[in-house]
């Protein structure tokens, strides 16, 4: 895991090494094992520098670099970029390559020789075996920098999923890329000007999309997007292709149930395994769910891993997992820690999470992660395994059931009904008071209406724009294209809504600390295996990830894999905000005078935080968006 850095010019606009050294310098708390990089020079020579050299004024073609964590081979050799024999071939990596090291056997055979025990020098060699198809050999997290000289060419990558983040700005004859967008934004000549599309979208939908798929708050940078590789020619004109995507490899599958359970636990055993790789001490998050339990049970059981775990102890009735987490831990036999979570502690690191974010965090659950991650490191851990992507995998949230309806009354199936009353039964309430079902459900009939994706708690947020402000250019619903079957619904969730935002969360926040989180549960293979098994393999007697749940029998508690309740990662941010944090609150959207009210409507504002403070309706969760943009707009706009 690393940040990484760089530029390349087609013209005589050369950049000065302190450009790269201050890219780089933004990118030391990814990581403060060694900062290095490669520059190309006026006279065409390539150039090894470290930061820690005496700095000299040249004029530079191109640089790239990284600044490193040290996970695989600790050693100075680890330091990027790293290259082959010839000199031809450059990569830096931020990241993990999870397989390197059944693919360094398989390059081997090639004939490829090895001087280092990095994942990183797998990619160079992968690359010269197989050119811009190698990704499609790489089972990991990663965002990939690939200088290649002989053909002329610079390539950026990222994985799959998009685990991994890489922005960059490119204009005729120059790009420039980076880990984070700060390191972008310390480029003299980089604009700060405002995307009025993913703004908008902060202030008027109830889900935390930021404009379109691969742009920022900033007009100017743009990300890779996930299974996305970029090919620059040697006039930096791009190529844009995708090597991966969820539209393919997830033909519907014709094993039956039991069969794609052991494949599935096969799979998952695998996944757990290969993520265990490392040369720093590893720990888990722990909660009291399936998916962080499934992966620590998987690691002691079968791997015979005996981890340190850590947990937060949120003093909410409504999120407190205690008891749950206590049960996994008598279960494995782990070490464990528990982190008290206290309103002080999150006043402590609001007004610091714009620095670490560069854009307005999505959701206030942030603060958790820089909690968990400062914890984390405090103990001496690099890297920590978590849960993420089981619920995108295998229909884990709330709303996923009323696909799953929806599909289940598309083909006239008898288990609608009974569907109906499990799901009852499980959360104890007549399914049309649960606001997420109430506007679909009429007399055991779904009346399907999609504008439901544009409202929360049944509030039309797109009229807190302001009427003299120019509207959204998409809708939620845009991102359906008509096709609101169950398997849609999770392609969405992982490209666009719930998954992006959770892995930026927590890129931004561990690595703030220096620690790498990784996820067992977006492994590639387990992604596709989910997208292509039936909806009711994933759902059945109202009871969510059921597949999952049956495929790690024996890993967990019973009581733990049988208990169909969902609490999750989260914070009494409603309450707080009546409380200990309503005073920052006010001082954010009670006050007509802050930026946030160019755009947002102050009068429609002050309605919504009426209602909320009159406990009529909770508005927490678009305050918090409200207040970040504001943080944000202080500091860029």
């Amino acid at each position: 895991m690393c940040g990484i850095a760089g530029f390349l010019t087609a013209s005589k606009a050369f950049f000065d090494e302190s450009t790269i050294r201050g890219m780089l310098k933004c990118l030391t708390p990814r990581g403060p094992d060694g900062t290095s990089w490669m520059a190309v020079n006026q006279t065409r020579k390539n150039e090894w520098r470290k930061l820690a050299d005496p700095p000299i004024h040249k004029p530079l073609y191109h640089a790239i670099g990284c600044s490193r964590l040290a996970l695989q081979d600790v050693t100075d050799a680890g330091l990027q970029p790293i290259t082959n024999s010839k000199k031809d071939i450059w990569v830096v990596l931020n990241g993990e390559i999870f397989n390197f090291i059944e693919l360094r056997k398989e390059l081997e055979g090639y004939g490829f020789i090895f001087t280092t025990n990095t994942d990183t020098e797998c990619i160079v060699h992968a690359y010269d075996r197989w050119g811009v198809e190698c990704f499609n050999h790489f089972n990991g997290s990663f965002a990939i920098g690939i200088f290649d000289s002989k053909k002329n060419r610079f390539i950026l990558a990222r994985d799959r999923m998009g685990v991994r983040p890489l922005f960059f700005h490119h204009k005729k004859a120059q790009l420039l890329f980076a880990s984070e967008i700060k390191s972008l934004l310390s480029v003299k000549d980089i604009s700060k000007e405002v995307n009025i599309s993913a703004l908008n979208s902060i202030i008027s939908l109830p889900y935390k999309l930021h404009g379109k798929l691969g742009q920022t708050m900033f007009k100017h940078i743009e990300e890779v997007k996930p299974g996305e590789r970029i090919i620059f020619n040697q006039d930096l004109e791009p190529f844009r292709e995708f090597y991966w995507s969820m539209n393919q490899n997830v033909d519907g599958i014709k094993m039956a149930f039991d069969d794609v359970v052991e494949h599935l636990r096969e799979l998952f055993i695998n996944a757990v395994k290969i993520r265990l790789r490392s040369d720093r001490r590893l720990a888990f998050i722990l909660s009291g769910g399936i998916d962080s339990s499934s992966i620590l049970g998987v690691a002691s059981k079968v791997h015979g891993i005996k981890p340190e775990c850590f947990s937060l102890d949120i003093p909410d009735s409504r999120f407190n997992e205690n008891d749950s987490i206590r049960e996994n831990i008598s279960f494995t036999d782990v070490t464990s820690h528990f982190i008290q979570v206290t309103p002080e502690a999150v006043i402590q690191s609001v007004e610091s999470i714009i620095d670490i974010y560069d854009e307005p965090t999505p959701t206030a659950n942030c603060i958790l992660h820089n909690i968990l991650a400062k914890a984390i490191d405090k103990e001496g851990f690099k890297v920590v395994l978590n849960g993420v992507g089981g619920d995108e995998a295998f229909f884990g949230y709330h709303d996923h059931f009323l696909y799953f309806l929806k599909y289940l009354e598309g083909i006239s199936s008898p288990e609608f009904e009974s569907e109906i009353n499990a799901w009852v039964d499980i959360q104890g309430r007549p399914i049309t008071t649960y606001e997420s079902f109430s506007e679909f459900l009429i007399n055991g009939t779904i009346n399907f209406n999609p504008d439901f994706l544009a409202r929360s708690r049944n509030t039309d947020y797109s009229k807190t724009l302001r009427r003299d402000f120019k509207g959204l250019s998409y809708k939620l619903t845009d991102l359906f294209e008509g096709d609101f079957s169950p398997r849609r619904k999770q392609v969405v969730d992982i490209s666009r809504l719930t998954l992006p935002h959770a892995l930026k969360m927590e890129d931004r926040f561990y690595m703030a600390h220096a620690v790498e989180a990784r996820h067992p549960l977006l492994d590639y293979r387990l992604i596709e295996l989910g997208l292509s098994i039936p909806p009711e393999y994933k759902m059945k007697k109202g009871i969510s990830k059921y597949i999952l749940r049956e495929s790690v029998k024996g890993f967990i508690p019973e009581t733990r894999r049988k208990d169909p309740n969902k609490i999750g990662l989260n914070l009494p941010i409603d309450v707080w905000m009546k409380g200990s944090l309503k005073k920052w609150m006010l001082d954010h959207i009670a006050d007509s005078q802050n930026p946030v009210f160019e755009y947002a409507d102050f009068e429609f504002i002050q309605t919504l935080l009426r209602q909320f403070l009159d406990g009529e309706k909770n508005h927490s969760m678009k305050f918090w968006d409200l207040i970040n943009l504001n943080l944000w707009l202080l500091k860029y706009g």
